[in-house]
């Protein structure tokens, strides 16, 4: 009989109000099924007082209970991004429809950022500025792209680098679930070769430099360890927004 490669993952996740909220509108989740595909999400309300908690946490339940149908797996990885796009839409109509018939929830929305991983491929999925990046070699690697008004000015090279950190409006969106009747996403397929992957919301990297990101995942301690570590430092250096921060690592044996 032909042997079964088996995965040992390590994988935690946790939001935190930071130090100037007042509400956590931030919601983070991982989940596995019996094939091993993993999705991690992420998911940052948005709309203050207009229930951006609730938002998100539509979103990421939306998400979750879909991919518990998913008991059995997917039987290739362009199924899964096609069921993963297609959940996506269906959370944003909920959103969208809830907000209307609501007066308390009107103009209420979430970013979203999602990974699928299937054997060894994976989807990243993403909606406003919430981010998934990769560590590989010492280095992070940004899987999203943020749909924010300062990222499309960098990205048409109106703006440097150094001159998107200074930006006051840095957190203007372009884009988020929830706010229109139908949704625009970005989508890609990648390979994926067991590297750590971690997604969050931009309380955690409004905070914590790259670098300093590196220094507490080269660190190799347990993705619990390394979680709490993260929030503790993006509290240290201001905590200016709620945080969240998902991070999964694979190891695998025969």
């Amino acid at each position: 009989m032909k042997n079964k490669l088996t995965y040992h993952n390590d994988f935690a996740y946790q939001t935190d109000i930071g130090k100037i909220r007042i509400k956590n509108e931030d919601q983070a989740t991982i989940l596995t099924n019996s094939s091993g595909d993993i999705l991690m999400i992420i998911a940052d309300g948005m709309g203050g007082h207009n229930k951006g908690d609730y938002a998100s946490k539509l979103a990421i339940d939306i998400l979750s209970e879909e991919f518990k149908k998913k008991e059995k797996g997917f039987i290739s990885i362009f199924i899964a991004k096609l069921w993963l796009q297609h959940v996506v839409s269906d959370a944003n109509k909920f959103v969208y429809n809830t907000a209307e018939k609501t007066e308390s929830c009107k103009g209420m929305g979430t970013t979203l950022v999602a990974v699928l991983i299937h054997k060894n491929n994976m989807v990243v999925l993403n909606v406003g500025d919430s981010r998934a990046y990769l560590y590989h070699n010492d280095k992070l690697e940004r899987l999203s792209e943020d749909q924010s008004y300062v990222d499309y000015l960098k990205r048409s090279g109106q703006i440097s680098e150094s001159e998107a950190e200074k930006r006051k409006d840095k957190n203007v969106l372009l884009n988020a679930l929830g706010i229109y009747p139908s949704i625009s996403f970005n989508s890609r397929l990648l390979k994926y070769r067991d590297e750590p992957i971690l997604l969050c919301s931009d309380g955690l990297f409004n905070n914590l430099k790259e670098k300093d990101i590196i220094d507490i995942i080269k660190k190799r301690m347990s993705a619990k360890e390394t979680t709490k570590e993260l929030i503790n430092a993006a509290n240290k250096n201001g905590g200016s927004d709620n945080i969240a921060v998902a991070y999964f690592i694979r190891s695998h044996h025969d």
